[in-house]
């Protein structure tokens, strides 16, 4: 019924509407990728729950296996309010990344000429004489080497397209398996119910037409008809790839494209080997490199619009890598006035009064880099039409590599208009063998400098440049790498190579130094690369890439463990701040696994608490920052073989909330010793006041293999906070004080704490998996203004808890301590607590505590830490309820509370907000 209220509206209503400037709705879609699968989706728990309207799947992966099924679409009531959700998702600790919807728009110009009228009359496809592209092209002899058929499959992900078009019609694709499947039902299990032709992710069905009330809906059906429209059918025009099938996706209207990579993750599971995205946006989007790497590893070839914004700031989706970007030229092979261009750039191909298909019948001659995209996509068809098992890569270096060159006509735009013009026949042509390189790998190596791999201020090192050969041999295959930042130097430029590279992958030569960096710089340089490669005098492959001159930690390993330290006071680690992975957590070699996913270092007293662990209420935040001229590093000391040591202070934390704490810490391990390591923590007040009430110790955020599988417990015998997984083959590990006992030992439910709106966890462990976090500390003295205290934690791997207290013994015996004590257990917390409200509270609001038993009862509140901060005696009615006078001066964040009255012993957990 749908296909036909919609087939008779595109014939009677004229098409002269225009899309409104009402914001999208779906610019109230917050997308969000978790650490860890969803079980259900309604028991995510939200901070900014009250903004919500519905929350879905993103993606109706069919397998847990891949990293699409931890994406959800977070749909609030208003665009204030999915700003709300986001910042709350992005302090969330079960969320790996956040971001509003990246909303799209097709990369198409006005109309410059309209073709009115169906002329179908003799000479076959009537417009094909002014289809100019097709012999530029070489089309006509391509078709000569090989024609697509209906199992080469196109998805043209757009606004729709409408197959009731005489030229398109041939061209729809036929889902049997649902069309001959039971209504209602997916029986092609690709996730999606009734696709017949394609899907609609605005009407959520199987029929791609697109709007016939959209004043903009024909950009979609353009797009087809250039790829594919029906050749020799004495009616309109021919497509490049004539014959090809057209797998139609509608993910917006009006020129808005919101739902683009939901479309391209259908296209891929629908069974489309090459996805045209004529469209894109000026900002990066995470998602979109999510789906873009996942459809790449199923073989299917991205092909996008370059943008008509007549610049060189990358436009995306096309300036990911891995995606075939297209730019626009002219009848004349220049480039076109109003596409884009860059490094970015892979390839272009005509753009300027491409005449094709329109929804009303017509056929207008538009412009844009949308009409060029769909060009190269009909030809990456044709090309694995005829090579049916090969890669996306092969398909993409082949018609790269294939390209008629254009420089000389473009010469102010030397290297950024891709490779080239794409030539149909030179792509399938088996006169030509196909050839070409992609970028795989780029390593350096410190040549004058201090000898630590780390790139700094006044260094060199060498660079080498890895391609992979996707096709046949290359002879005389050089490179060139361009620095793209003014301050640091890429000299000399040239990558050298083999005499001969035969198919597969080949590191560059070390030459002389190519990286020179300037006298002053920032630590933790990056260097973005533009490279060029050549055989002979052609082009065979472009690239860009950003690498890591100046790594911030230092690893220790023993036969068995892999470690880092921070030179910072991170350990392992994870980069909240620019949310990356750095160092290798603690990686357990045997097992070719895991068990960290971050950790930090922490010193609290007087309430305030610094660390490098997840930030605070404002966003992520590390508070430690390394000293001048300090980096963490391989050091020397006479109790252990291996060391590696580092020294970091929070000077850079605001001044009201600082502490005014220095740390040394340093990392031991021994070879016979090799499931372990020791952490000493020299801590120096370096403020003017005394502290008081301080601990200090290590706060790690566990990842035993799946992070939703651990389970923690204390073993009171050895002293030790360990994590454990339900998979029988990986082994415990464990903190545990090395000279004195743990006084703090927490256990944190990652999904349920550092969440804003409230803790809901209790101070225990839980009975059940979770994703979880273990916080160890050891009490300090009170230190005054210069004094310095030193406290020793051991990290243990043991495949029992008992190996766990062995190896902790044999490394208090190599530090020369025996221990002698029992460690006291865990106070026991009940399930069951009181309500206490408003949680989070702010500064100056009185607490209210209530379903109280009446009698006499005792409140006391803790900082993260267990340092008593408050302590109130309550005498409770009749009606089971007490305020609390004003909180004391307090350090904003997470705090504990227990209370003890006739009912029980009940903890919990309060935010205090600033």
């Amino acid at each position: 019924m749908k296909s036909a209220l919609k087939t008779l509206l595109i014939l009677t209503v004229s098409g002269q509407l225009h899309a409104t400037s009402l914001e999208h709705p779906a610019a109230r879609d917050v997308i969000v990728k978790f650490y860890e699968v969803p079980e259900r989706l309604d028991a995510i728990e939200l901070a900014a729950a009250d903004d919500v309207e519905r929350i879905v799947r993103t993606f109706p992966v069919t397998t847990r296996q891949t990293g699409l099924s931890k994406i959800v679409t977070i749909t609030a009531k208003s665009r204030g309010g999915a700003e709300n959700i986001l910042r709350s998702l992005e302090v969330d600790s079960r969320v790996e990344w956040a971001e509003l919807r990246a909303i799209r728009y097709a990369d198409r110009l006005e109309s410059v000429q309209e073709r009115e009228g169906r002329l179908d009359s003799p000479p076959n496809d009537p417009f094909f004489s002014q289809q100019w592209w097709m012999n530029q092209i070489e089309a006509p002899s391509a078709w000569h080497v090989v024609s697509a058929d209906s199992t080469a499959l196109i998805a043209i992900v757009d606004d729709g397209v409408y197959f009731g078009l005489p030229d398109l019609q041939a061209a729809r694709w036929n889902n049997l398996a649902e069309l001959n499947g039971i209504s209602g039902l997916d029986d092609d299990g690709n996730g999606f119910t009734d696709d017949f032709h394609g899907y609609d992710f605005l009407q959520f069905d199987g029929d791609p037409t697109p709007d016939p009330l959209d004043g903009y809906n024909s950009h979609g059906t353009h797009v087809a008809g250039i790829a594919v429209a029906t050749r020799n059918d004495r009616i309109g025009i021919a497509g490049v790839a004539s014959g090809a099938k057209v797998i139609g996706v509608r993910v917006g209207q009006g020129g808005t494209i919101p739902y683009g990579f939901e479309g391209v993750y259908y296209a891929c599971v629908a069974g489309a080997r090459v996805i045209n995205c004529s469209w894109g946006g000026g900002t990066e989007s995470a998602l979109e490199r999510e789906v873009v790497s996942y459809v790449r590893s199923q073989g299917c070839v991205v092909v996008c619009s370059a943008g008509n914004n007549g610049n060189s700031l990358p436009r995306y989706p096309a300036a990911i890598e891995g995606v075939l970007s297209v730019a626009a030229t002219t009848e004349a092979n220049t480039a076109a006035a109003f596409t884009n261009y860059g490094p970015w750039i892979k390839i272009a191909a005509p753009g300027v009064h491409i005449v094709s298909t329109v929804v009303d019948g017509t056929y207008g001659a538009w412009q844009g880099t949308s009409m060029s995209a769909p060009i190269v996509s009909a030809v990456c068809a044709l090309v694995l039409q005829q090579n049916p098992d090969w890669t996306s890569d092969q398909i993409v270096t082949a018609v790269c590599n294939s390209a008629d060159p254009i420089g000389t006509v473009n010469d102010s735009l030397a290297g950024n208009l891709g490779l080239g013009r794409v030539n149909a026949f030179r792509a399938v042509s088996t006169v030509e063998e196909s050839r070409g390189v992609r970028l795989s790998g780029v390593r350096f190596h410190e040549t004058i400098g201090d000898g630590d791999n780390r790139i700094e201020a006044g260094e060199q090192a060498f660079l080498d440049v890895e391609v992979a050969n996707e096709h046949g041999e290359l002879w005389g295959l050089t490179g060139t790498a361009t620095s793209q930042w003014d301050s640091i130097q890429v000299w000399p430029t040239e990558l050298i190579y083999p005499g001969v590279v035969d198919q597969g992958f080949w590191w560059s030569d070390f030459a002389e130094p190519r990286i020179r960096m300037p006298d002053v710089i920032e630590r933790g340089a990056i260097l973005p690369l533009q490279l060029e490669w050549r055989a002979g005098n052609h082009v065979v492959g472009r690239a860009t890439t950003t690498i890591f001159l100046d790594t911030t930690f230092a690893e220790i390993e023993t036969e068995d463990l892999r470690f880092a330290l921070g030179e910072q006071g991170a350990l392992g680690y994870f980069d909240y701040v620019r949310s990356i992975p750095v160092g290798p957590g603690l990686a357990l070699k045997n097992e070719l696994s895991n068990a960290l996913f971050h950790g930090s270092v922490f010193v609290a007293a007087d309430g305030k608490v610094i660390d490098n662990y997840r930030g605070d209420s404002t966003g992520k935040r590390f508070d430690w920052s390394a000293l001048p001229d300090v980096y963490a590093a391989q050091s020397e000391t006479p109790i252990a073989p291996t060391a590696i040591h580092s020294r970091f202070d929070d000077r850079r934390v605001p001044e009201d909330e600082r502490l005014g704490a220095e740390v040394s810490a340093t990392v031991l391990s021994w070879p016979d010793v090799p499931r372990g390591y020791a952490i000493e923590l020299l801590v120096v007040n370096r403020s003017t006041r005394e502290w008081h009430q301080g601990v200090c110790g290590l706060m790690m955020d566990w990842d035993l293999g799946p992070a939703s599988r651990n389970s923690g417990e204390f073993l009171a015998d050895g002293g030790v906070l360990c994590v454990r997984s339900d998979i029988p083959s990986l082994p415990h590990v464990g903190m545990a004080g090395i000279t004195e006992s743990l006084t703090t030992a927490y256990e944190i439910g990652n999904r349920e704490e550092f969440q804003m709106g409230g803790m809901t966890q209790s101070r225990a462990f839980a009975s059940s998996p979770r994703d979880l976090s273990h916080i160890a500390g050891i009490a300090m003295p009170s230190l005054l203004p210069g004094d310095s205290v030193l406290k020793r934690f051991a990290i243990l791997v043991g495949e029992t808890p008992a190996e766990l207290t062995t190896i902790l013994e044999s490394i208090r015996q190599k530090l020369g301590f025996h221990w002698h004590g029992k460690e006291p257990a865990l106070d026991k917390v009940l399930a069951k607590k009181p309500t206490v409200t408003p949680n989070p509270v702010r500064k100056g609001q009185k607490i209210e505590i209530s379903q109280l038993e009446r009698g006499t009862a005792a409140f006391q509140l803790y900082n993260i830490l267990g340092q008593e901060i408050a302590r109130y005696t309550m005498i409770v009615g009749d009606n089971g309820r007490f305020v609390l006078p004003e909180l004391p001066p307090a350090a904003s964040g997470l705090l504990f509370y227990r209370l003890d009255h006739s009912g029980g012993q009940f903890s919990g957990k309060l935010l205090l907000l600033p």
